[in-house]
């Protein structure tokens, strides 16, 4: 079986913490990322969703949570998954992949309390 598509979810989660350990949090969610990046890369995979989170937006609201609304996090936690977002954008521009950000309000998932580990590979 040959994976043609990532769905990326797997990142620490807690929105204080980036506060108190910025550097941590770049190292395991931007660098992350960047690996994932690079693996696909060598697998030829192609389509990536990327779980983001609705922090890139900053403050909390109906009206700025637009698909189309100003980026501008508040908090460490929404830089740091914005740099993600822009990781991700910047390696689906180079390699012509399919890319899209999932700006989901609250994520959740399985596994530490401070880490979700959820990755789905469409086939």
């Amino acid at each position: 079986m040959v994976a043609t598509a990532v769905v990326h979810s797997a990142a620490c989660k807690q929105v204080g913490e980036p506060v108190e350990r910025p550097a941590h949090y770049y190292q395991q969610n931007v660098g992350g990322t960047a690996n994932l990046l690079l693996a696909m890369d060598a697998a030829g995979v192609g389509k990536l969703v990327f779980s983001s989170a609705a922090a890139v937006y900053g403050q909390p609201g109906a009206e700025r949570n637009r698909d189309d609304a100003d980026l501008a996090p508040i908090r460490p936690y929404g830089h740091i998954k914005l740099a993600c977002e822009w990781t991700v954008r910047n390696a689906a521009r180079a390699c012509g992949w399919a890319a899209v950000n999932l700006r989901s309000p609250s994520v959740a998932g399985a596994g530490w309390d401070d880490l979700t580990i959820w990755v789905t590979v469409w086939r």
